[in-house]
């Protein structure tokens, strides 16, 4: 999956030939905040698949599902993964919907249970304790660290994860974006053509050293 930056590299690359000058020129952040903007109006139409508006408790939030890569630590240490986004704070770890192994499937595999740092420091005690063989984790921002190590070689380095989040600003620049695959090409085209349509519309009407690119 496609990072955010990704989409911004090519609405700029799509726009390099278009001349702008100086009154026009854009930047990778500006590209960003219009992508969010798009992706918002897009997913609170239900355009993506995987974006949902309401849900899970909350009704002005969106529930988003990511892939996420798993990373293996040396020496035994717990696997995790980054957190793609920044989701909601709702209790209980709420805005932590569901994480799951995609090299398996939902029957074969149950979701990963999520757990509180309480909770991991009872296990740590009790081996044989509450998770019965599951695979668990817990919440240790800027990840989700796993309950054990070598999760990626057993389970597969690529899972889902259904978080809510706020919009997609929550979204971090270099994090999954979270489009399908089959979309990506439509919300770099609606991001291009509105830059293309601002254009049009008059920004400086005096010949001068600005209209120098």
């Amino acid at each position: 999956m496609k990072t955010k930056r990704w989409f911004a590299e090519q609405v700029m690359i799509e726009l390099t030939n278009d001349h702008l000058n100086i009154d026009n020129k854009i930047d990778e952040r500006e590209v960003m905040l219009r992508l969010d903007a798009t992706v918002n109006e897009l997913a609170a139409k239900n355009y993506f698949e995987n974006w949902k508006l309401g849900g899970y408790g909350v009704d002005d939030q969106f529930t988003t599902t990511f892939d996420v890569t798993v990373t293996d630590q040396e020496n035994s240490l717990n696997s995790y993964f980054a957190w793609p986004a920044n989701y909601a704070a709702l209790p209980r770890n709420g805005g932590i919907v569901e994480i799951w192994p995609k090299k398996w499937s939902k029957i074969d595999q149950p979701s990963v249970v999520i757990v509180s740092h309480q909770d991991y420091r009872r296990y740590r005690t009790n081996r044989a304790g509450f998770l019965e063989g599951r695979l668990g984790g817990f919440p240790n921002w800027p990840n989700f660290e796993f309950m054990q190590c070598e999760v990626g070689k057993n389970y597969g380095t690529v899972f889902g994860v259904t978080l809510v989040i706020r919009d997609s600003s929550m979204i971090a620049d270099d994090a999954p974006y979270g489009i399908p695959s089959d979309k990506e090409n439509f919300l770099i085209a609606t991001c291009v053509e509105w830059y293309r349509i601002r254009k049009q519309v008059p920004q400086d009407s005096v010949r001068d050293n600005k209209d120098a690119a």
